[in-house]
């Protein structure tokens, strides 16, 4: 199983792996999630893509939610491609994560679950998250 979890646009200012650039509320509770499930952990990121957790990367402005339709359309077309050559396509997955993340990569996969999706704002999806992670400790 595979768990992609998007970016922050809280940010740390220096070169650091991956799981420590973003510093924001929302990314720290998925990591946290992500981490009590059987999976290998991805960052989906609007400026590198795919990354895997210990990849070094520099701070950036960038998000998805401020791209333009075409330049999402070439983001999914460079993230599907470093997926297949991960060789991650077609397998289970889940998304922890915004619609602007997922939305153009659904087709890859044929088993996926969007367990945030219905949840409303952050604050719930953050909320609901905590919750799961209370229920595995008991």
């Amino acid at each position: 199983m595979i768990i992609f979890i998007g970016c922050g646009k809280k940010k740390n200012n220096i070169k650091c792996k991956a799981e420590d650039m973003y510093q924001g509320n929302f990314f720290r509770t998925c990591l946290q999630y992500a981490k009590t499930l059987k999976g290998d952990i991805y960052i989906l990121s609007a400026k590198y893509g795919v990354l895997d957790r210990t990849t070094e990367i520099y701070p950036y402005d960038k998000t998805l939610n401020k791209m333009t339709q075409d330049e999402i359309l070439e983001w999914s077309k460079m993230v599907k491609e470093q997926l297949k050559e991960r060789h991650i396509e077609d397998t289970d997955v889940i998304f922890l994560c915004g619609k602007n993340y997922y939305k153009s990569l659904l087709d890859v996969f044929s088993h996926y679950s969007l367990p945030l999706k219905d949840l409303g704002g952050m604050g719930y999806q953050i909320q609901w998250m905590k919750n799961q992670m209370r229920k595995k400790l008991f």
